[in-house]
């Protein structure tokens, strides 16, 4: 499943985000998750493009968190070692 972010962002605006999961890909980048509230299913960001949103590096990534939601709801942060971890 998937979430757009306009729709992110109004749901982060009614504390309906339970969790932001930030996950590094084998190509080193970055994706968001997300985890609602009233949802048991884990959503992925998409561009408008239908295409999984990503980012270079973390610091871009927490610019973009906080300047499109203002204060996250908690935050986790998947790292991978290896590409083997990652895939």
């Amino acid at each position: 499943m998937t979430i757009s972010e306009t729709d992110l962002a109004i749901s982060v605006k009614n504390k309906a985000v339970r969790n932001f999961i930030i996950t590094q890909t084998a190509n080193g980048k970055f994706q968001i998750t997300i985890e609602l509230t009233w949802r048991r299913e884990i959503l992925k960001l998409m561009t408008a493009r239908k295409t999984v949103r990503e980012w270079v590096s973390l610091d871009r990534l927490v610019a973009h968190i906080h300047e499109a939601y203002g204060t996250p709801p908690p935050i986790t942060l998947i790292l991978c070692e290896t590409e083997k971890l990652c895939q």
